[in-house]
C-alpha cells in the first residue's frame, strides 16, 4: 500500500532583516502577494522512475484522482518498468498566501532570476544572508514544501556558477552538510537532479564525500540520481570509489543502482563494474518483482542488446550457486512465494 503523508506544518518564509535594502519597491511586493511568485528553473529531463515513487508521498488532499493515477502507475511499472521521459515537472514556486511572507528576499530573488553578480556582491556585503532559509513549493518537482538554504536554491539551477557557489560556502561553510527539508536531499542530490556541471559536482564531493552515503526520504543515494539522469560514467565511478557499498543499496521501491543502470542504459562497462561490486544484485527484485535482467529486457532502449547477454550469463551463474539454491530451499519451507520469486538477496546473506 502506498504511504501517504499529510503535512501538518507550513514553514513561513523567513523575513529578511535587510528587506529595506531590497531594490524591489513595496508596490512590487504587493503585486507579488496577490498573484504568487513563480520561478521556472531550467529542466532537461524528468525520470519517471523517480516520479513514480514520489507519487506515493502525495497528501491525502489529492483525492480519488491521485489514487487512480497511483494504481495506473503501479500497473505500468509491472508491465514496462520505469522510463526516462522528457516531460517537465511543475516548476517550483514560493507561495505568498496567508501562511507565507508576501515577498522573496533579495538573495533568493537574484538567484532565481540568474542575477548572479548581484547575488555575489550581496553575500560579500552581508554574509549572514547565506544562512537564511526560504520555503519553496514543489522544489525540484517534488510534492512537498521544502525549507531550503540559498546553496540549495542555487544548485537547483543547471547553470549554477562556481564563483557564487564558493562565495556561499565561504559565508556559511556548514551549508555543505545541510539538507533541504522536503525530501531531505543534500547538495549532491540536488546538483545531480538539476544537471549542474560535472566539475561542480566533483567539487562538492571533495568538500563532503559523506554526501555519497546519505539517503533522501525516498531511500535513494546520490548514485541513484547520477545513473538515472545519465551523468558521465567518470562521475559515477568517482562516487562508487568513495562509497563502494552504494552498489548494494536499494530505495523504497526496491531499485538498486544496477536496476537503474539496466533501465536507463548507461554503458556495458559501467553495468559490469556495478555488478562486480554487488554480484548477488543480479537476483535482487524491485517491489514490483523485477530483477535487473527483467528490467533490461523490458527496456525500450535501442542498445539494450549490448548488455542482455552479459546479464543473462551473470544471472544464470549466480542463480545456480549452492548458496542461493540452499537459501531458496530453506525459505520455501516457510514462504510459498519463494517457490515463484527469487528472494531479495543483500550483502548480509553470505
Amino acid at each position: 500500500m502506498a504511504a501517504h503523508y499529510s503535512p501538518t506544518w507550513r514553514m513561513d518564509l523567513k523575513h529578511d532583516a535587510h528587506a529595506n535594502d531590497d531594490k524591489h519597491s513595496s508596490d512590487h511586493k504587493k503585486e507579488h502577494a496577490k498573484s504568487g511568485i513563480h520561478y521556472s528553473p531550467t529542466w532537461r529531463m524528468n525520470n519517471s522512475w523517480e516520479m513514480q515513487q514520489e507519487s506515493s508521498f502525495r497528501p491525502h488532499s489529492a483525492g480519488t484522482a491521485s489514487s487512480h493515477s497511483s494504481n495506473h502507475s503501479s500497473t505500468h511499472q509491472q508491465q514496462h518498468g520505469y522510463d526516462v521521459t522528457t516531460s517537465r515537472p511543475a516548476p517550483f514556486k514560493v507561495k505568498s498566501d496567508e501562511y507565507y511572507a508576501p515577498h522573496v528576499n533579495a538573495l533568493a530573488r537574484w538567484i532565481l532570476d540568474k542575477d548572479y553578480l548581484n547575488a555575489i556582491n550581496l553575500i560579500k556585503r552581508e554574509p549572514s544572508r547565506a544562512r537564511t532559509r526560504i520555503t519553496a513549493h514543489a522544489f525540484l518537482g517534488g510534492h512537498r514544501d521544502a525549507d531550503v538554504l540559498p546553496i540549495h536554491l542555487l544548485l537547483s539551477q543547471a547553470d549554477a556558477p562556481m564563483d557564487l557557489i564558493t562565495t556561499l560556502l565561504r559565508a556559511y561553510p556548514e551549508s555543505i552538510h545541510k539538507v533541504e527539508k522536503g525530501y531531505n536531499r543534500n547538495c549532491l542530490h540536488i546538483a545531480l537532479k538539476s544537471y549542474v556541471k560535472d566539475s561542480v559536482m566533483s567539487y562538492l564531493i571533495q568538500l563532503n564525500p559523506n554526501m555519497c552515503q546519505q539517503l533522501d526520504k525516498l531511500g535513494r543515494l546520490p548514485i541513484h540520481y547520477a545513473i538515472s539522469n545519465l551523468h558521465k560514467d567518470e562521475l559515477i565511478r568517482e562516487m562508487l570509489h568513495i562509497y563502494p557499498e552504494s552498489a548494494k543499496a536499494f530505495d523504497k521501491g526496491g531499485w538498486t543502482p544496477l536496476h537503474v543502470a539496466c533501465q536507463t542504459y548507461t554503458s556495458p562497462e559501467l553495468v559490469e563494474e556495478i555488478l562486480a561490486l554487488n554480484p548477488e544484485g543480479i537476483l535482487m527484485r524491485t517491489n514490483q518483482g523485477s530483477t535487473p535482467l527483467q528490467v533490461a529486457q523490458s527496456s525500450r532502449k535501442n542498445r539494450k542488446e549490448e548488455i542482455l547477454p552479459f546479464l543473462q550469463v551473470a544471472h544464470d551463474t549466480y542463480h545456480n550457486t549452492p548458496l542461493i539454491q540452499n537459501y531458496r530451499a530453506a525459505v520455501a519451507k516457510h514462504d510459498y512465494h519463494s517457490k515463484h520469486y527469487v528472494p531479495r538477496v543483500t550483502h548480509k546473506v553470505v
